[in-house]
């Protein structure tokens, strides 16, 4: 329910028909393997005895994919998608929060601690996992997330009968049938969310003149920074501290705020679970500024999703979350711009008039 949400809203807010289409169906003989051609796993016809039922194509082309196998007991459920900011404690963090809003989970208790573990084929314990009780259709559930290049992979497993046990096992056989690509080794130790201490007081704040200098390298500065996250060119240093997020305490039944200890120049908005963002202020960006200009720099906005990103009005100073999540809802984007994994169309400005559309990745 919460995926739908979220590319409601995105679809609402970057106004792109191409970008967001509907659900669709991949056809595919139930005999035959399935290959994801963008992260490039390779799915079996059955898990742990359970036949392969369905393929959907969320986002088009490939950009967000569910594969489901079940029988009238067990569901196992496998999300192949694309974070714009591929952090794994954000996006199971973000998991958890859409399980416990699942209707045929009931109340969601979660058993134990949130655990690191090392994929299949790696030394390093970059996915996250936890198993679940609940009073809904599915008493015991399962779910982890890790890295596999660039892509994320969610396994769920979910029963009506059996014990967490039980599931957890299924989660194991289905992350050991699935056949990943050779991941370079830049993967990083995960952790689970922790949340933020102190409490931070969100204020609305003005927009800036659109037409200003400040204003325009702003959204044009954002985007491109957002371009190269999305395509994973400028990440940092392995071998560098890298940086760990907090979640903020407020609670927003549409999104979650995360943001680092000690930064007051931006934040993450993290949209429903499938890897959608909205960053709020780029204290990159800030920092490749000289002192006397970033001090006349607005605070952009941009939302990344799929093969899409988009900026919206910039703010004089940090704008609430509340504020940002209204105007990417209601407002039109000042610029838009398309990211594929193979190639970058450069976002285009706005002219003055409405908003332009860089094209539509292949």
């Amino acid at each position: 329910m919460m995926r739908i949400l979220t590319l409601l809203i995105l679809l609402i807010a970057v106004q792109s028909t191409a970008a967001f289409a509907q659900q669709s169906t991949i056809e595919v003989p139930a005999t035959a393997r399935w290959q994801h051609a963008r992260s490039q796993v390779i799915l079996p016809v059955a898990i742990d005895g359970l036949p392969r039922s369905q393929i959907i194509e969320n986002v088009a082309p490939e950009l967000d994919v569910t594969v489901h196998y079940e029988d009238a007991d067990t569901r196992i459920s496998i999300f192949l998608y694309r974070p714009a900011l591929p952090d794994v404690a954000i996006w199971f963090d973000r998991s958890e929060m859409t399980l416990m809003a699942n209707p045929m989970l009931g109340t969601v208790t979660p058993v134990g601690q949130v655990v690191a573990f090392s994929p299949a084929g790696t030394t390093i314990a970059s996915g996250l996992r936890r198993s679940y009780v609940g009073t809904g259709d599915y008493r015991a559930t399962a779910t982890a997330i890790f890295p596999t290049g660039r892509w994320f992979v969610k396994v769920r497993a979910s029963s009506k009968s059996a014990n967490t046990a039980t599931v957890e096992a299924r989660l194991n056989a289905a992350m050991n049938a699935l056949e990943l690509l050779a991941r370079p080794q830049t993967l990083r130790p995960a952790e689970a969310m922790r949340v933020c201490t102190g409490n931070r007081n969100w204020r609305d704040a003005e927009a800036a003149d659109p037409e200003s200098i400040g204003a325009i390298v702003a959204y044009t500065g954002a985007l491109t920074i957002a371009a190269d996250t999305v395509r994973g060119l400028g990440q940092p240093d392995p071998s560098q501290q890298p940086r760990r997020y907090c979640r903020d305490a407020a609670a927003h039944q549409q999104f979650a705020i995360y943001r680092i200890a000690g930064n007051n120049q931006s934040y993450v908005m993290a949209i429903g679970d499938g890897g959608a963002t909205i960053e709020v202020g780029n204290a990159l960006l800030r920092r490749t500024m000289s002192d006397n200009f970033a001090s006349d720099l607005a605070v952009p906005v941009t939302l990344s999703s799929g093969n899409t990103i988009a900026a919206y009005q910039p703010f004089k100073r940090l704008p609430s979350p509340q504020q940002v999540f209204a105007l990417t809802l209601n407002g039109e984007p000042v610029a838009t711009g398309c990211v594929d994994p193979d190639r970058h169309i450069p976002p285009e400005p706005r002219d003055g008039s409405r908003p332009r559309s860089a094209g539509i990745c292949p």
